[in-house]
C-alpha cells in the first residue's frame, strides 16, 4: 500500500498515512451516565463511552480514554434548616447541585484519559433523573450571542 503523505510524495511514497491514529481510535458504545471521581478530587455526572485503540501485537482494544457527553460537576451540601423541627431531617437529607464542568465552554464532548479516572460508577435512580431533566433543559435553551 503505497500513501502520499507527510514526508512523501508522488514519486517517494510513505507506506502509511500521516493520520493512520485516526482509524485506529474508536468511541465504543458501551457505557451511558455514570458518576466519574478524578484524580483532581471532582465529582462528575455525565454520558461517558470509551475511547479505545486495538492493539495488533496483543490482539485486544485497550482503553485509551473516556469521552464525556455533557458532564455536569456534582456539588453535595447539607441543607441550612432554620427551624427546631426540621433537625431530624437535617441529618439524613443532602441538597445535589449540578454545575456545568468547565465553565468557558460550549462544548458538549470532552475527552479525557484514562489515568484521570479514579473510579466510575452508576448513579442512583433520582441523581440519574436530575441529570437528565438538567441536560434537557440545557438542550432546549435558547442562546443569544451579540454580535
Amino acid at each position: 500500500m503505497n500513501i502520499v503523505g507527510a514526508g512523501g510524495n508522488w514519486q517517494k511514497p510513505v507506506d502509511a498515512s500521516p493520520f493512520s491514529w485516526y482509524n485506529t481510535f474508536r468511541i465504543q458504545i458501551g457505557m451511558s451516565v455514570k458518576i466519574l471521581l478524578l484524580k483532581s478530587g471532582e465529582t462528575l455526572i455525565c454520558d461517558v463511552k470509551e475511547m479505545v485503540e486495538q492493539d495488533h501485537a496483543l490482539s485486544k482494544e485497550k482503553v485509551w480514554g473516556y469521552l464525556l457527553e455533557n458532564p455536569f460537576k456534582v456539588n453535595i451540601q447539607q441543607p441550612v434548616f432554620l427551624t427546631e423541627e426540621s433537625n431530624n431531617k437535617s441529618k439524613n437529607s443532602l441538597e445535589v447541585v449540578f454545575s456545568p464542568w468547565i465553565l468557558l465552554t460550549d462544548d458538549k464532548k470532552m475527552p479525557i484519559p484514562y489515568d484521570w479516572v479514579v473510579t466510575i460508577v452508576d448513579p442512583i435512580k433520582d441523581i440519574k433523573q436530575m441529570y437528565e431533566e438538567k441536560v434537557n433543559e440545557q438542550n432546549n435553551k435558547v442562546s443569544f450571542t451579540e454580535s
